[in-house]
Order: C-alpha cells, then structure tokens, then sequence
C-alpha cells in the first residue's frame, strides 16, 4: 500500500489568538498521525506578492503547530484539501492564499519557502 503524506502547505491560516492546530482540524478520516513539531516563536516567509514575475516575501512571526499525517493512496489529494477547506470555512477563517495544481507559474521558485 502506498502512503501519501498531506501537507497544507497551499493554503494559510492567521489566527490571532494562540489555537492548538488539534481544535482546528479534525483529521482526514483513516489518517494516520506521522510527525509532529511544535515551535513557540518562528519567523515563517510566507508569499506577500508577485510583482514583474518576482515573489515578495512576508515574514511573520509567532507559534507553530504543524501536524503531518500520513493517508491511504485511494483518496485523491483534491478530496483532502476541500476537506479541509470547508473545516476553516465553518470557523469562518479567512483563506488569504490558495494554489490550484499548475496554476502557480514556475514551482522552482518556491523552493525559498
């Protein structure tokens, strides 16, 4: 059976309060929890722009919860993400970036983040 790691990394959540990432997200059913890292204070780069084909960084900082789960290879990656777009919709957050598969001009220019 080949696994798939999930990864959000398309998509940022601001929260202005400190919220453990366990009360945001109900995982994606027959996940399997794989890692796990907790930071109290980071400095994340984050995309602020794309101004003439160059990216401009946003760096914030604060605490980071990243959580890595590990799903069955019949669920197709699109079902995943809506899931858990519709679970941030619900707590009414407020989506400031998303990604669609090769809608993103040159990935290689990602690799800074």
């Amino acid at each position: 059976m080949r696994i798939r790691q999930l990864g959000l990394a398309c998509f940022v959540l601001f929260i202005s309060n400190v919220v453990s990432a366990e009360n945001i997200f109900t995982p994606f059913p027959d996940s399997k929890l794989k890692e796990s890292e907790q930071s109290h204070f980071i400095h994340k780069k984050f995309i602020g722009a794309i101004e003439k084909g160059k990216i401009k960084p946003l760096v914030k900082s604060g605490a980071l919860e990243r959580f890595g789960y590990v799903v069955d290879r019949s669920h197709e990656p699109s079902n995943i993400f809506q899931n858990h777009l519709e679970q941030l919709k619900k707590q009414n957050a407020e989506i400031i970036f998303t990604c669609q598969p090769k809608a993103v001009d040159d990935s290689k220019k990602l690799n800074v983040f």
